[in-house]
């Protein structure tokens, strides 16, 4: 449902709608992040740390951030890299990664 409001550019209704489900959800990191696109797209201050709950929920959607259009404009902005900073730190810190790095070093 969200999606289909950031569609339309209802974002403040997208936003509302995110609310409500993270009320139930609040870990949920799809809708955390439709909630941050939507921020962005209203240029609000809160969507650097909408965006950090929901990479720190799932580390993937940093990717998906970087190439979402609703965040071109903070790709120079330091908190914005500071964010995606941090998760990359995090990453690399994480077991998965460590085993990637032990199976490559042996290659």
């Amino acid at each position: 449902m969200e999606r289909i409001l950031v569609s339309l550019a209802r974002y403040d209704q997208s936003i509302l709608c995110c609310d409500k489900i993270l009320s139930t959800y609040p870990n949920n990191s799809e809708v955390l992040f439709d909630k941050a696109v939507s921020l962005a797209q209203i240029g609000s201050p809160q969507v650097f740390e909408v965006l950090s709950l929901a990479i720190g929920a799932d580390w993937r959607l940093k990717i998906k951030a970087k190439s979402h259009s609703a965040f071109a404009k903070y790709n120079s902005d330091q908190e914005f890299l500071r964010v995606r900073s941090e998760e990359h730190t995090s990453e690399l810190q994480s077991l998965a990664y460590l085993v990637c790095r032990l199976l490559l070093e042996k290659k």
